[in-house]
Formats: C-alpha cells, sequence, structure tokens
C-alpha cells in the first residue's frame, strides 16, 4: 500500500465529479473499475476490499486512465469510507453473500448503488435491501456485466459470424 494507510481518507480537490468507491475487488470488478476511471465526470475515489493485494492492482486502473490512485479501505470501516471520501456512487462486486452489507448502508448514505446479480442470495436480505430502498428512495440498479465485458462481446460477435460453425448447444460455467 506504498505510504498510504488503509481507511485514511486522501487530500482529493472536492470537483463536481461523482466519487465512486468499488467494493469486493476481484476479477468481475475489473470491468467496473475501469468504465469508472475512464468515465468523464467520475472519480474512482475508494477501493474497499479484506486484501491489500486485489486493491493494489485495482489502483493501477484509474492511474492507466490518468486520474489519481483510490484510497484503500477495509469491510469493517464502510461507513466510515461513504462519509468521509464524500461518495456519491457505490458499486459492489463482492460475493454474492455479502451484497447487503454495502447495498444498504449506501443507500442510507444517499449514494446511488450498482451491484452485480444476483441483488442478494436469500429472501431475508432481499426483503431487507428492497425495505431500504423504499424507505430512502434511493437509486439501486442491478447490473448483468457479463453481458458486457469486452471478452464476452468478441466470443458472442465470433459465434454469431459463423466462426466456428453452426452451434447446436452451449454450455458456460
Amino acid at each position: 500500500m506504498a505510504g498510504r494507510s488503509t481507511g485514511q481518507a486522501t487530500t482529493l480537490s472536492r470537483t463536481p465529479r461523482r466519487r465512486a468507491v468499488v467494493a469486493g475487488i476481484g476479477h468481475r470488478a475489473r470491468t467496473f473499475t475501469r468504465a469508472l476511471a475512464e468515465r468523464p465526470g467520475h472519480l474512482v475515489a475508494a477501493l474497499c476490499d479484506p486484501s491489500p493485494t486485489p486493491m493494489a492492482f485495482h489502483d493501477r486502473l484509474p492511474a492507466d486512465a490518468g486520474e489519481p490512485a483510490a484510497t484503500e479501505w477495509v469491510p469493517g470501516r464502510f461507513a466510515d469510507l461513504l462519509a468521509e471520501e464524500g461518495i456519491d456512487e457505490v458499486v459492489v462486486t463482492t460475493v454474492d453473500t455479502e451484497h447487503g452489507r454495502y447495498i444498504v448502508p449506501a443507500l442510507e448514505a444517499g449514494c446511488r448503488v450498482v451491484t452485480e446479480k444476483p441483488m442478494t442470495v436469500d429472501a431475508e436480505r432481499c426483503a431487507r435491501i428492497l425495505d431500504t430502498v423504499r424507505s430512502t428512495g434511493n437509486s439501486l440498479t442491478v447490473a448483468f456485466n457479463y453481458r458486457f465485458n469486452p471478452v464476452h462481446e468478441k466470443v458472442r460477435e465470433l459465434l454469431a459470424d459463423g466462426a466456428i460453425g453452426e452451434i447446436l448447444s452451449v454450455h458456460f460455467e
């Protein structure tokens, strides 16, 4: 983490850009992190994950887009992160059972939230999330991220163009 303390806010200029955090920094987060870093009017202000290794990798994505490095936070301080970093948008890419841990406090803090599908894993957690959406009136989007993954788009294009012949069956894991 090269000189930065986990959970410590940095001095970033307060611009009219929307400040985002990506919570859960696994392989699937890469598409979201890169897209936010390259999107005008947005800044990947923070990353949140229990492991510093994937956060260090993802910190290179904003840098590749000419943006400053994001601050790094641990999950136990997520509510502090939202307040101290002035977060506007939260992208949740954690394991499915952990989605609500980030969605609910983000909605309560007034953030716009995008999460991967499934929204959560059971009816009780789903009800809690939906109750929070209703009570706060804030935005929650459930994304189908693989549909827009560049690798998958290329595979679809090649298959549609007949690159391997007629498709009779597909099995995807």
